[in-house]
């Protein structure tokens, strides 16, 4: 029989169609710039978590994995593809930790919109789990981009009011139902309105400059 590799990390991926993906920030930047913003966010966080080969990464996508961005990864990283199931997020998210579980000790899940997350607050996230039960990554605005667990804990994800303030909070009232105990890690924010889109804009004039500085 063979061991488990320790670590895996679940990324969740909307392809990057007009209209489907990133749809609060169509309003204001249009459904034509909200999908490339959405493939840009992809495109970042993919570089992320393929840039350490401590964990293996599995793309869930939806609708499906037939977009040249996804294609591009499998081709040059070696990508795992899911099919991410019909219904809400929790059960989606669920029904992925039990896919990955069977084949994996620790595994953490995140989107694609925090351009604040990075390869050493992952790797201290598969630390935190090797004395609590789930490691979580809460968001500025009251959820969170990521989460982790060392055992399946379905219930975690039932009844959340998700994309509301209040994910954080009920899902933290969910871990203490099941008597697990966790870790919350220091505080990210994630692209989800207008005001974050700004936000992310004046990050990447950042690192731009500080990319041409260094060269």
């Amino acid at each position: 029989m063979f061991a488990k590799i320790q670590n895996a990390i679940i990324v969740f991926a909307k392809a990057p169609i007009a209209g489907y993906s990133k749809t609060r920030l169509i309003p204001f930047i249009g459904a034509d710039a909200a999908s490339k913003l959405q493939e840009q966010f992809i495109q970042r966080t993919l570089k992320t978590v393929c840039s350490d080969r401590d964990w293996t990464v599995y793309l869930f996508t939806t609708p499906h994995s037939e977009f040249p961005v996804f294609q591009e990864w499998s081709t040059q990283a070696g990508l795992l593809f899911r099919q991410q199931i019909t219904g809400d997020l929790g059960q989606r998210m669920a029904n992925a930790f039990a896919q990955i579980k069977q084949c994996h000790d620790r595994v953490i899940i995140i989107g694609t919109d925090c351009p604040d997350l990075n390869v050493a607050a992952l790797h201290q996230g598969f630390a935190c789990l090797d004395h609590d039960d789930v490691v979580i990554f809460p968001a500025e605005d009251g959820g969170y981009v990521g989460l982790g667990l060392k055992s399946l804990m379905p219930g975690i994800f039932r009844n959340i009011d998700w994309s509301t303030e209040k994910v954080l909070q009920q899902t933290m009232e969910r871990i203490k139902q099941v008597g697990a105990t966790w870790h919350l890690m220091p505080e990210l924010w994630d692209v989800d309105n207008y005001e974050d889109y700004k936000r992310f804009e004046k990050l990447l004039q950042n690192e731009n400059s500080l990319s041409k500085f260094k060269h």
